[in-house]
């Protein structure tokens, strides 16, 4: 129990201090760098940066099956794939790969009709 309440605050609290300590770090970098919006271009990766040392720190949780399979990812699936990483990493390319597919139809569907207009048009 005590374990588990561990583990849902370290989330919210990593939050907390990326986003807390981003600032004022970026704060010393633009005085250091100059230059007008350095902090705001700063302060994004310093968060990313914070975050993605957070998530290696607790990378046996989200690259085990066992966890997986715990959170809801089917069994079947293959090691990489039925892990919580590996399953939410491969939802997202199946969206983002549907996505394209579909603007980039309508977008040529979009073209032909746009160019069998121009050709019934009198000039």
């Amino acid at each position: 129990m005590l374990v588990d309440a561990a583990e849902y605050t370290i989330v919210p609290l990593n939050a907390v201090l990326a986003f807390g300590l981003a600032w004022p770090l970026a704060s010393h970098l633009a005085d250091a760098l100059g230059g007008a919006g350095t902090r705001r271009r700063t302060y994004l990766p310093l968060i990313v940066v914070y975050v993605i040392e957070s998530f290696a720190f607790n990378a046996r949780s989200i690259l085990s099956a066992g966890d997986g399979s715990r959170f809801g990812v089917p069994d079947f699936l293959p090691w990489p794939l039925n892990t919580i990483l590996g399953f939410c990493v491969s939802v997202v390319l199946v969206a983002v790969i549907g996505k394209v597919v579909i603007t980039t139809g309508i977008v040529q569907w979009m073209t032909e009709v746009r160019r069998s207009v121009r050709k019934e048009e009198p000039r």
